[in-house]
């Protein structure tokens, strides 16, 4: 019980801050920039699994380094993926869930999974 209020708490509060997340977010970018540097030399995967999406900042890298990969982006704060899923609005290679990554259940096999979390 005491874990689902704690998830709670962090969902509420990362979503009331949603609006004005990315203005904030320059540790995120930079590490986000660093984590796309890091697998500059992979190959492409034909999927990619981001834990922790938050508004699409980092989603938004890895879909331009990997311009043919499907995207499954998670978060636990409904606001943030609606950002997101707006930054993403004509792209339809990204598909955004609301849940708690510890218990995501997609079903598919990812060649890589990353988070800027």
């Amino acid at each position: 019980m005491r874990t689902t209020v704690r998830k709670s708490s962090i969902s509420a509060r990362f979503s009331a801050a949603a609006d004005t997340y990315d203005d904030a977010a320059d540790v995120q970018k930079t590490v986000g920039r660093w984590l796309i540097a890091f697998v500059d030399d992979i190959s492409a995967p034909a999927t990619v699994l981001e834990i922790g999406c938050g508004t699409g900042l980092f989603t938004r890298m890895i879909a331009d380094r990997f311009p043919v990969a499907r995207i499954e982006a998670v978060d636990i704060a409904d606001s943030l993926i609606q950002v997101a899923q707006k930054r993403f609005a004509d792209d339809d290679r990204v598909r955004f869930h609301v849940a708690d990554a510890t218990e995501l259940r997609t079903g598919g096999q990812y060649p890589l999974v990353v988070s800027n979390s």
